[in-house]
């Protein structure tokens, strides 16, 4: 599902569980999994396929900046999950972090959404 109104890139969770463990992200109490900002150059892109076609997120993508005002401003993933058994936690719901990386297109005509990167 594609929606500017859900902030996030929702994947099923051992998905979720997978990038958070390969892109390092630290497991926060009440907040979202983050990293260090500064480490962002070093960290790797993902590459979703939707359709065939390719679409690499840079950690720019899939990290949102929050400066907390402590001694390091953190990025948290923009990943979100579901808890197993929820009515959604077998969804992709590709909301505005996603679609601020590309120029989207919905041809319903042809049935097809079309993507551009804006990089």
């Amino acid at each position: 599902m594609f929606t500017t109104a859900y902030p996030g890139i929702h994947v099923p969770a051992g998905v979720f569980q997978g990038l958070m463990t390969a892109l390092d992200f630290h497991n926060n109490w009440l907040v979202p999994p983050s990293v260090p900002c500064e480490k962002r150059d070093a960290m790797s892109n993902v590459t979703l396929n939707l359709g065939g076609q390719d679409l690499m997120l840079t950690p720019y993508d899939y990290t949102q900046f929050w400066d907390d005002f402590s001694d390091m401003p953190q990025c948290y993933s923009m990943f979100t999950t579901s808890e197993p058994g929820h009515r959604d936690s077998n969804k992709v719901i590709l909301g505005w972090a996603f679609l601020r990386a590309f120029y989207s297109v919905f041809d319903q005509g042809e049935g097809v959404v079309r993507f551009a990167s804006l990089s």
